[in-house]
Formats: structure tokens, sequence, C-alpha cells
């Protein structure tokens, strides 16, 4: 293969390895190791990127020092998580049912404030300083209380309660005895029962990092592979991964920079592309959709996807051949999806354990009543694509799970190609993109899609 091909991916597969740099060539494949020298942190605004147990405090806005907050009772204090990923820190902070005058119920919402603006003076921040949190897990439709309907006039859109919660904090902001303060508003709709004023409150949400800086000192960084040179070798093919009708295995790694590898299948397109001997995995397509994916083999490496995942800093997104029109050019789909209650293979809208799904959409081609669209993944849920364009009356060409059970195209599988993705280099803390162009089954459809349209 030629060296200019590096860059080019087709179907492929991804894998964070432990700082390896292959080199293609139309001679052989050359493994160099890269020694990873790791740096303990010195102090909390140093930490290395990863996930830490912290505990964390909710105290009034306003009045007393130190006093415990209305809905203190509702932070879940065993869950409360910093996380650092390329130099920035966030906090993960999840809430339990509370009870107030006697009823019970959930936090509905958080906002946060990241200005300039200190205990000393917190009483001037305005309302409208205050950012909303992410929310990265729901509760299930069937945990909620009495107050559901109030909270649900209030965010149009939700149908279940958030769980935990997502933001940005300022590690300059930390004190010398690591503690962290940060300014939030809550609302919470069984307080909100008592009079509306009372649903929305504003909280100290107080931070102790110490465990942070343990849990570094206790620690130690593997130590690096020793520099080595070997022939290609062609991996095994994990059971049950690939259908019968489809090339089983890779068959060439085109590309690799210190932590990134891909692999090309020339004009012989492995439509399930799956990284081998994968070590930690946080990253998975659906079978029959081709494209890209991401895959850890270092703990390093495994950390900093499982935190760019769950931060949804990763951009990616699809190519999908879809039936029926749209009104707009582009939308977007925010609703949370569970598991299937009648169908263990299927997602739904509102399943069981739902948590949020945001996908956002936009038209490219179209060919009568079938449309090519690229798919922008916010979230990452099972079947995310698949479901959300189903529930709006758009199931996928080809998708007999979600759509019809006899598909005029024939096709193996959904039309669905993962054509982008962009993370932050684990150890470099670089930006790095790959694409993807659609393989030989997705232009067959494409071309299809125009003869019956009478568009060729």
């Amino acid at each position: 293969m030629k060296a200019n091909k590096l860059l080019k991916v087709l179907s492929a597969a991804t894998i964070i390895s432990t700082l390896a740099v292959v080199e293609n060539s139309t001679q052989s494949n050359t493994t160099f190791a890269i020694e990873n020298n790791a740096v303990a942190a010195k102090d909390i605004k140093n930490l290395p990127d990863g996930e830490y147990n912290i505990t964390a405090e909710a105290l009034k806005f306003y009045g007393a020092e130190g006093e415990a907050s209305m809905a203190a009772a509702g932070l879940d204090t065993t869950k409360t998580k910093l996380i650092v990923r390329n130099g920035q820190y966030f906090v993960n902070v999840s809430f339990k049912p509370i009870t107030f005058g006697g009823l019970n119920g959930y936090l509905g919402d958080l906002k946060y404030y990241d200005g300039d603006k200190t205990h000393a003076n917190r009483n001037s921040i305005q309302n409208n300083e205050f950012n909303p949190a992410a929310i990265v897990e729901y509760y299930s439709t069937a945990e909620t209380d009495n107050f559901v309907e109030t909270y649900k006039k209030k965010f149009p859109g939700r149908t279940a309660y958030p769980k935990t919660l997502s933001y940005s904090v300022d590690k300059n902001k930390i004190d010398s005895n690591n503690k962290l303060e940060t300014y939030t508003e809550v609302y919470v709709p069984v307080m909100a029962s008592i009079g509306e004023t009372f649903g929305t409150q504003r909280m100290i949400l107080k931070f102790d990092l110490s465990n942070a800086l343990n849990m570094v000192a206790n620690t130690q960084p593997a130590p690096a592979k020793p520099a080595k040179t070997e022939a290609t070798v062609k991996p095994e093919t994990p059971e049950n991964t690939q259908p019968s009708n489809k090339p089983t295995e890779p068959t060439n790694y085109i590309f690799e920079t210190s932590m990134v590898l891909h692999m090309d299948n020339g004009e012989s397109v492995n439509r399930h592309s799956l990284a081998y001997h994968m070590d930690y995995k946080n990253h998975r397509i659906d079978k029959d959709t081709s494209g890209i994916l991401v895959v850890a083999k270092s703990k390093l490496a495994f950390d900093s996807l499982k935190d760019q995942f769950s931060e949804h800093s990763i951009k990616r997104w699809y190519y999908a051949l879809v039936y029926n029109n749209f009104p707009d050019d582009s939308g977007e789909i925010d609703r949370p999806i569970g598991r299937d209650s009648k169908n263990r293979l299927r997602r739904a809208i509102d399943g069981e354990n739902p948590k949020r799904a945001l996908t956002r959409y936009e038209g490219m081609e179209r060919f009568g009543n079938i449309v090519l669209i690229k798919a922008i993944l916010e979230t990452g849920r099972t079947h995310q694509i698949r479901v959300h364009l189903t529930s709006i009356g758009h199931p996928l060409v080809g998708d007999t799970l979600y759509g019809s059970k006899k598909d005029r195209f024939g096709a193996d599988g959904q039309i669905l190609h993962a054509a982008h993705l962009e993370f932050v280099h684990p150890r470099t803390g670089k930006s790095i993109s790959f694409d993807s162009e659609p393989p030989e089954y997705f232009t067959k459809a494409v071309e299809k899609a125009k003869r019956l349209a009478g568009l060729k």
C-alpha cells in the first residue's frame, strides 16, 4: 500500500494503544514504542486526566454561614466525582429524592455560575448569569413523584427527572485547603408545590478535593513498553461479531499516530469494523453499521476516552439513508432512550432506565421518498440514530429491527456509516480527527435510491 493512502480511511477501526507509532509502507509495518513518563500532580490544580472521588456539601446561599440547604438531603455524596480532562476540571453531582413538608420529590434541574464573583459578593449574581448543567443520566420514567407534571411543564421535552448532572469549574478558585466553592441554582418541584417562589433555590455546593491528591499519590504509572519491530499479524475474529456473508477481518493497518491506529479493508469492505485484542472498550457501533470505531488499549487512554464520552465532547457524525421527506432541512431530536420492555434487542423512547439522547440531523440529498442525511450525535445511546429517526417517522433504509421487515433494498442491515470521529489525544491533549468515506454497500444503496426516484 502506498504511503499516500495513509490518510484515507474506508471502513475503519481506531485503537488507542500504549504510545506506539505504526508506519505503513509497501514493504512492511514497523512499530516504534515511545516512552511514557507519567508525572504525578504536585498540587490539586495539576491533576492528571482522570476521574476522582471527592466529597461535597450543599449549603444555604443566604443566611447563616455553613448551614445546610433545604436541598442538601437530595445530594448523593457517595457519587460525587471530579473529572479532569485535558487540564479542564468538571464536577459530576448526583441527586436522590428528598422529603419536604411530608412530601417526597425529585430534583428537577441544576444551574451553575462560572463568573468572577466570590463568596463576599455572591448576592449580586443575577438570575441570567446561571448556566444549565449538562444532564448525564436520567432516572427512569417509573421513578417519579406527584409533581412530575409541574416539572414537565417547566421543562418541555423532558419526561424523566435528572439523576446526575455535570458542570465545569475553575481550578484556580481551589483554595489552599483543597476546597472549591461553587454557586448553583436548583429547581425542586416538590418545593414549588408549596409556592412557586420556593421551587427555585440558590445553593452553595462546596467540594473537598483532598481525596483526589490521595488517589494520585497511591497510583503508580505503568512502565513503558520496550521498543520493538514486528511483522503485521492478522488478528483473530471475535465470535458472533461478523455476518457470515461479509469479510471477517481487516486487511491492512494504514495509519497510526502516537496512540491511534486505522485499518483499511480496501475494496473488500468489512461493514462491521471492530477493533481486535481490545483490553478496554468504551465505544461501539451497531452491528451492520460501517465506519470508525475507537477502543482503548491502556488504562490512561480508557480513562481519558471515558471522560470525553461522558462529557459529550467527542465529535462524531454518520451518514444514513432514511425513508420519507423532512419538512425542514435540519432539526434535532431530544428524547430519552431506554431498553424496550417488550423486545430486549430493541431500544425505545422512554423505555426502561431512559437516558437523555440528543441527535441533530441535516438533509443532504433527496431521492423521491428517500433522503440522504448527516446525523450528528450529541450523546451516544445504543441504537440512538435508528430509534430517534424512527420515532419521528423516518426509519433507516434496510433497518428491519426498527423499520419494515421486508425492505425493498435487499440490504444486509441499515444503511448507516460512521463517517467522522474527533477527540482529544489522551496523552498530548491535542484534538485529532478522522474521516471515513462511505464504502461500496453504501454508495450502491444511494445509486439505487436515485434509480427508484427516476433521477438516473
